[in-house]
């Protein structure tokens, strides 16, 4: 297992700051009740998280006086992007992006379609994760009365 570098904690804190800003941004239109329990999630755990690895990561640099960039050994480059890694972000982005074309529960199904496939899943175990995701969903919007946006099907 190889150290983390200074740059793996400001690329992570980053990150989840940039994270933090996309979930603000593809949220503005959402009801204020739909928006509480999220809101707490990013606001005084995410951010905090990303805003504690870009100090540690900007500290641990200056400390040990190495460049920004971690070096250019293989050890230290921390922050691989893989294809997968790739992928599984842009279905997240994109199934994000989705509930306001499709509405909150299709684009969630639709999402876990989507990592299944990514991740090699066998069509039978996705179809199952699927239908468990819309259930589970769906119960819980019931359960606690959460309004989320409603797509074209009514869902």
């Amino acid at each position: 297992m190889t150290k983390p570098t200074p740059f793996h904690d400001l690329a992570t804190g980053l990150a989840c700051l940039v994270g933090v800003l996309i979930f603000f941004y593809a949220t503005v239109e959402y009801p204020r009740t739909a928006l509480a329990f999220p809101r707490i999630i990013v606001t005084y755990i995410i951010a905090p998280i990303g805003l504690v690895l870009i100090l540690k990561g900007a500290l641990t640099a200056w400390r040990d006086g190495l460049a920004s960039d971690g070096g250019d050994d293989e050890a230290s480059m921390m922050v691989r992007f893989t294809p997968l890694t790739l992928a599984t972000i842009a279905a997240v982005v994109a199934g994000t992006l989705a509930i306001h074309v499709a509405g909150f529960l299709p684009a969630m199904v639709a999402l876990t379609l989507v990592l299944a496939a990514i991740f090699r899943s066998r069509p039978a175990s996705a179809v199952v994760y699927a239908i468990g995701v819309a259930l589970v969903l769906w119960a819980f919007l019931q359960a606690f009365s959460i309004q989320m946006p409603i797509g074209p099907l009514g869902l």
